[in-house]
């Protein structure tokens, strides 16, 4: 499969996908909508994003069962496939946004996966509060607690949660995130 996406031919791969899909295997299906997007990334961009996992699991599993992969600068990790998201995001596609403020991860992997969320909320602050208006407190604790980067991006941080509000809605929003905000960096100097 990947063979076909490094070699740019979509048709092959295309050919594959009802014998994927009747699978239902979740990770193969990741793994081959992101073969598409690399065999012709314009052409299947929307595929890639949409079907893009936040949940910790599907994202982690991008970087499982690579080990196969014939080698290329663009199937590396976990890591490689995030920052594919994050090319979109960072040219305002809201779903790519989105998906990339909610992504969760872990270890080594949120180390740069921190920067660029908080990169993207930096530079499309109304568009990030937007999405995140949307969550559950308790998600909206992971977005702001795990998912952004108030440590070695700070300036981005904080320009973020400094955002000039453009509703009362925003308002709102923006002084419960700087809470948790808050009560996260406590709770992080007590563990110190």
């Amino acid at each position: 499969m990947f063979g076909y996406a490094l070699g740019k031919k979509p048709a092959p791969l295309i050919a594959l996908g009802s014998k994927i899909a009747a699978t239902h295997d979740r990770l193969l299906e990741d793994h081959y909508r992101y073969a598409l997007y690399l065999s012709h990334n314009r052409r299947f961009a929307r595929q890639f994003i949409d079907g893009f996992p936040t949940d910790i699991q599907g994202f982690l599993d991008y970087g499982c069962g690579m080990d196969d992969v014939p080698t290329s600068p663009h199937i590396a990790s976990a890591i490689e496939v995030y920052r594919s998201l994050v090319l979109y995001a960072m040219n305002g596609d809201q779903t790519a946004i989105d998906k990339s403020l909610l992504a969760s991860t872990d270890g080594a992997i949120a180390e740069s996966t921190t920067d660029w969320a908080t990169d993207i909320a930096s530079k499309y602050p109304h568009e990030s509060l937007s999405f995140i208006g949307t969550l559950t407190r308790r998600q909206r604790i992971r977005v702001i607690c795990f998912n952004m980067d108030d440590y070695y991006d700070k300036p981005a941080f904080d320009k973020f949660l400094a955002t000039v509000p453009a509703s009362s809605d925003e308002t709102t929003l923006l002084a419960d995130l700087n809470d948790i905000h808050q009560r996260c960096s406590a709770l992080r100097s007590q563990a110190e």
